[in-house]
């Protein structure tokens, strides 16, 4: 005799008691057969986060289990999921890190190559601040200096830059006499960070330091008479790729140590640069603007107001003026580190005389009363050039 069988599934299609599948339904009767009816659970859904060793329903429950499981603490737990996974986190962070760092230096090569082409970032940036070379030392400004040290009105300058300068393109073969004493070569920068248009552009600039320094009146056109370098002669050669100023700095450096900072091979750098960044790199003791060679960078600092605006002494005369910054300040990069007065009451002034403060030894004697300028009274014209 067939059991009673439980069936909890559909009414309509519930098996018979007796029937079996293949008899045909009888109705339900809900009082004789009740329907099984779940629990109503009232706790919030949670969602179940094990993705490895899933319990069974007696472990869950289990007393044991759990007061083992609160006794491993995080660590443990962690440990029991997901095993000797865990000693990998670390090692892959680190070779992320690697590889992220070796990326942003093979990016940052790339981006330093292709900025080469045209204007080469100078890795020499600001130098350690100090006076350098040509600097008036004195410490109080006459009215009479004043006026002869002002900046002439005109035209608006940028007034600082960023700190850095790139190289302008334009390598050159060497110019000067054959059998020259001493050999320079040098570059042509510009701050970044200036505005070139009252001076139309890096081209205008380039050229006329090129043009100053292979005049024959400049510093390759006669045999130096300045006490210190008589019977001296120069050659230059302007460069400009990253290869030929590692180049010519490594030969200069070298030359330093065998000549005691006398020797025959040289290098330096002319740059223009903004009134602000001069003032950090030259000085600026006496509030006049001035431009200066800095031994230590190797950097002759043209300030860019002066070459925009010149000096009361030339009258107006900008290009003129202009001639004279560079070879002033060149002068100091080749080893003349000391200035001149005026000599002759009524002649040319010396090329190292600083005519940017006036052409009157009264004036300069101002500035370094200490100095080797007397306050003589003699009166110069203004010169551009050590061999007029």
């Amino acid at each position: 005799m067939l059991e009673r069988m439980t069936w909890t599934g559909s009414p309509e299609y519930r098996p018979s008691p007796v029937g079996g599948w293949g008899s045909e339904p009888v109705p339900y009767d809900h009082q004789q057969f009740p329907p099984q009816q779940k629990p109503l659970v009232k706790a919030p859904l949670r969602a179940r986060i094990d993705p490895v060793g899933l319990e069974t329903r007696g472990d869950r429950g289990s007393r044991r289990n759990r007061q083992q499981r609160r006794k491993q603490g995080w660590f443990g737990r962690v440990m029991r999921l997901y095993g000797w996974r865990v000693y990998m986190v670390p090692v892959l962070v680190v070779i992320t890190s690697l590889l992220a760092v070796d990326g942003w230096r093979h990016h940052g090569a790339q981006k330093a190559e292709a900025a080469s082409s045209t204007r080469q970032r100078d890795s020499h940036a600001l130098g350690e601040r100090g006076k350098g070379i040509g600097i008036p030392i004195g410490n109080t400004l006459s009215d009479r200096t004043k006026k002869s040290g002002a900046l002439p009105e005109g035209i608006s300058f940028t007034q600082a830059g960023q700190g850095t300068w790139s190289v302008l393109n334009g390598p050159s073969d060497r110019y000067g006499p054959a059998g020259s004493k001493k050999f320079f070569r040098y570059t042509v920068e510009v701050e970044d960070g200036i505005d070139l248009s009252p001076l139309m552009g890096t081209d205008a600039f380039s050229s006329g330091v090129d043009s100053t320094l292979r005049d024959p009146h400049s510093w390759i056109g006669g045999t130096d008479q300045i006490p210190g370098s008589e019977g001296d002669t120069y050659s230059f050669q302007r460069v400009s790729s990253a290869d030929d100023i590692r180049s010519a700095e490594s030969a200069a450096d070298e030359d330093d140590k065998q000549h005691s900072g006398e020797g025959a091979v040289g290098f330096f750098r002319i740059s223009l640069t903004s009134p602000e960044t001069t003032r950090q790199e030259c000085g600026y003791d006496i509030q006049l603007e001035t431009s200066c060679y800095k031994p230590q960078d190797r950097r002759v600092v043209l300030n860019y107001a002066r070459w925009v605006r010149g000096a009361v002494a030339f009258s107006g005369d900008r290009i003129e003026y202009r001639k004279y910054m560079v070879n002033h300040e060149v002068g100091h990069a080749i080893g003349h580190p000391n200035h001149q007065p005026c000599y002759i009451d009524g002649a040319l002034a010396p090329i190292m005389m600083q005519q940017s403060f006036g052409v009157a030894n009264n004036d300069i004697a101002d500035l370094d009363p200490a100095g080797v300028v007397p306050p003589d009274g003699k009166v110069c014209k203004p010169n551009a050039w050590p061999y007029p």
